[in-house]
This record gives structure tokens, C-alpha cells and sequence, in this order.
């Protein structure tokens, strides 16, 4: 249960991307997100807008509208936590078997990372009488932070007349941490093929290289049979790597001065994966090296800028991503794979994810040359899967504020992006023990918070 409850930390996304799979804690892979500080300022509603460096990573026709070279980077910092409360009673069928109700104990997680996850450099140049933009840029498209959590288990045994027999408590502690991630280095061309109307291309190479090491131990003690106690331990040490080409098609078509429209698609692949994991307990250390075949989904996003007068911009943005046709195949079908944190097909069902993005920007234009923009925005993100089955599909809202300075050739832009989550549990479950039926009974809430920082520095010469 917990195994699961620390994967979807892992995969709850920052942004941009991961509770319920993908975005509150960490950035999601392969989704209709980029990155940067004045895009996420404005909520992440870029897709019509994209006239800066980080341009490719939302829609690479945005980069058409660059005239001079650039260079950028980005700096981004997140902080999150997960909650939960779980209670459960389990009921047995059967005569003098001790029924039991349990619940959780000051339960929750905590993860942060800090990264440079963007780096790029655009040069427009014309060939004839076309004018033409690229930028080559490499992008960290997801990273499993570290993390960190304690919490127990209370069970309070009854016998089949509802006398109490006893009480038995867990004290759990559970740590992990991780290096390299999943990166891509981009290529990307851009131009304008009629006034106003711009088409990109972006050629993607995807490489994944990841080590991820969990360490967790237990203690429990019982009020029987004059106070009886245990503990036990668990390492588990996995690595995982492959790689792929795949591309992102973009249009942005600049109706007028007041009106921008804008979409992109982004290719599916598959890819060969490799895979190793190790996990050691006080009974020994079980191996499993498999190899095998991942498909990943393609999306599209849609966006549209409305600016009313000239510093001030609206904009909206809806992207979709197809993970319910996600897959991966192991080399040897007959093979069940242990509990494995490789994101993210190992869950019982998985959704299309919608994000609804909107967002705003005024700049202010001092008589000194001073550009001060100020942003805000809005999102909400469905996730990929859920904790439960049983509770449906669930989502990530979030707020974000912005601001920075440009001054002639220099742009410097910082961002705040707070999001939230939570998925509330009711489940029933039923089987057999020992040839007698039994009723298990769960409800649960989990709660997410994360804070995420980025901060963008933009050149141009």
C-alpha cells in the first residue's frame, strides 16, 4: 500500500508534472507542457504566445517570431508534500478468527528538487529569400526527486463477539533518492510561410538514464502475551535506461494585432527498455533483470492570445495526452514484474489526461527603457491514475504569479506555481481466508501541496 502511495509522490507533477501521476510534484513526461519562468507565470497558457527562447518547449513555430539570436536557460526549484488519513475494518466469516480495524498515524511525505532544466540557443538566418529560425536546446522533461517520510499503523483486534483483544502498532520510516532522469536534446527549425502564419518543427532525441535507490524499516510492537515486538527492513536498488527519437509539430497563425492562434501535436514512439531492480530483505536478495518494448502516447494542444492593447495579453490553452494507449511488454510475458517504480504503466487502469491552462501578462514600459511584467494565471491538470481504482479519475488545480525585468538585450523573469490535490477513498473489497469469507472496508483521503520556483535568463545579441 505504501509502494504505492510513494510512487505517486514521485510522479505527481510540479508543474509540471505528478499524487495521482502527474504534475504536482514533479514534472510529467511527455506531456503538453514546457518550461520557463514568464511561460509558467502566466499559468502555462503559451501555446498562441511562444515569442521568447523557451519557445520550442510549448510550440517550436513560436520561434519564427525571434529576429535576433538568443540564448536562455532556466532554473527550477520544487517543495511538495503528501497527506493521507486511511481507516479500514476487516470483518472474517468465521468462528473465533479475530476481526480488526486500523488506521494511520501522523502520515506524511515530503520531496524537493533543484535543477537547471532548460538550456537553449536560437539563431535566425535566411536562406534566399526565407527567413528562418533554429534552436538547439536541451530540456529536462521529467526528474524523480528525493524523499522522505514517517508515519505508522495502528490495528485493534476484536474477537467475533467484539470483545477487544489486543492492539499491534507499525512505526514506518521510508527514504529515496535518485540521479540522472529523462532529458531531451531538440532541434528545432521555424518559419514563417505567409504573413502572420508560422509553422515549427522539433526533432527530439530522448534519452533516459535513471538510478533510483528506496531504503525502508519497520518496527512494531503488540500489547499481547506481555508486550511482544518485531521489526524488519527493506532495500530495493533499481536502474532503468532507453532512448528514442520522436518530434513536435507546431503552427501559431497571428490573425492581427489583437488575435494569435496556436497548436501542436506531439508524435507518439516506442522505445526498448531496459531494466534492472534488486530487492534485499532479512530472507535475501531477489534479482530481476528484464528487457522490454514501452509505447508512448501522443497529444496536441490548442491555445489563443487576445491582447486588447499592447502590454496587456490574455491567454488560454487546452492539451490533451492519450496515456490510456500507453504500454510496455516484457520480454518474457510468463514473468511478474515486483512492485516497480518505472513510470507509469504498471497501474490497473490509465486516463487521458486534459489540462486547462489560462493565463495573463501586463508590461509596464518605463521612460527609462525598463520593461516590468506582471503575470498570473490558472490551471487544472487531470491525472494519469489514482490511488484507487474506485475513485475516478482526479485532477490538480493550481495558481501562478510572475514578474522579472528586461532592459535592452537582457530578460530576467521569476515564477511561483502553487498546486494542489487531494482523492478521497471508499472502497469495499471481498475474498477468503483459509476457505472463510472476509470484508474489507476502506476509506481514505490524500492531500498534495507543492511549491515550485523557476527563475529564466534570456540574452539576446
Amino acid at each position: 500500500m505504501k509502494n504505492i502511495t510513494m510512487l505517486m509522490i514521485l510522479l505527481l507533477a510540479g508543474c509540471g508534472t505528478f499524487l495521482f501521476g502527474q504534475t504536482a510534484i514533479t514534472r510529467s513526461a511527455f506531456n503538453i507542457e514546457g518550461t520557463g519562468a514568464r511561460a509558467l507565470g502566466m499559468g502555462g497558457a503559451f501555446i498562441a504566445v511562444a515569442d521568447d527562447a523557451t519557445a520550442a518547449s510549448w510550440n517550436p513555430a513560436g520561434l519564427a517570431q525571434l529576429t535576433k539570436p538568443e540564448a536562455s536557460m532556466v532554473y527550477d526549484h520544487f517543495s511538495g508534500d503528501l497527506k493521507w488519513k486511511e481507516s479500514g475494518t476487516v470483518t472474517y466469516n468465521m468462528p473465533h478468527y479475530l476481526d480488526y480495524n486500523y488506521h494511520d498515524i501522523n502520515d506524511k511525505a515530503t520531496t524537493s528538487y533543484s535543477d537547471f532544466s532548460f538550456v537553449s540557443v536560437t539563431y535566425p538566418f535566411e536562406i534566399g529569400n526565407r527567413f528562418l529560425v533554429t534552436q538547439f536546446s536541451y530540456n529536462q522533461i521529467s526528474n524523480l526527486p528525493d524523499f522522505s517520510n514517517k508515519y505508522g499503523y495502528a490495528y485493534d483486534f476484536v474477537h467475533d463477539d467484539g470483545s477487544a483483544y489486543g492492539e499491534r502498532l507499525y512505526d514506518y520510516t521510508w527514504k529515496g533518492s535518485a540521479s540522472g532522469g529523462i532529458n531531451a536534446y531538440t532541434l528545432s527549425l521555424a518559419s514563417e510561410l505567409f504573413k502572420g502564419f508560422n509553422l515549427g518543427l522539433s526533432l527530439n532525441y530522448l534519452k533516459a538514464d535513471v538510478t533510483n535507490t528506496y531504503s525502508s524499516a519497520y518496527t512494531y510492537t503488540e500489547s499481547w502475551a506481555g508486550g511482544t515486538s518485531g521489526s524488519g527492513w527493506e532495500n530495493d536498488s533499481l536502474k532503468y535506461d532507453f532512448k528514442d527519437w520522436y518530434f513536435d509539430f507546431g503552427m501559431l497563425y497571428k490573425i492581427n494585432e489583437m488575435f494569435s492562434v496556436g497548436a501542436v501535436y506531439h508524435s507518439s514512439f516506442t522505445t526498448d527498455l531496459n531494466y534492472s531492480q534488486s530487492i534485499s530483505d532479512p530472507t535475501g536478495t531477489t534479482p530481476w533483470n528484464p528487457k522490454g518494448e514501452v509505447k508512448w502516447p501522443d497529444g496536441w494542444g490548442v491555445g489563443i492570445a487576445f491582447r486588447p492593447i499592447q502590454p496587456l495579453t490574455f491567454a488560454a490553452d487546452y492539451s490533451k495526452t492519450m496515456w490510456s494507449k500507453a504500454t510496455v511488454k516484457w520480454d518474457d510475458p510468463t514473468i511478474t514484474p515486483p512492485t516497480t517504480y518505472f513510470p507509469y504503466f504498471w497501474y490497473d487502469k490509465q486516463y487521458d489526461t486534459g489540462s486547462t491552462r489560462l493565463g495573463a501578462e501586463y508590461a509596464l514600459v518605463l521612460q527609462s527603457g525598463l520593461v516590468i511584467p506582471f503575470r498570473a494565471g490558472w490551471f487544472k491538470e487531470d491525472q494519469i491514475s489514482t490511488y484507487y481504482i474506485g475513485s475516478g479519475q482526479v485532477s490538480v488545480d493550481g495558481y501562478t504569479l510572475g514578474t522579472g525585468v528586461t532592459y535592452k538585450n537582457f530578460q530576467f523573469d521569476v515564477a511561483y506555481v502553487h498546486s494542489t490535490g487531494n482523492e478521497k477513498i471508499s472502497d469495499t473489497t471481498t475474498g477468503t481466508t483459509d476457505g472463510f469469507p472476509y470484508t474489507n472496508v476502506f476509506t481514505g483521503k490524500h492531500d498534495t501541496s507543492v511549491d515550485r520556483f523557476l527563475a529564466s535568463a534570456i540574452v539576446r545579441f
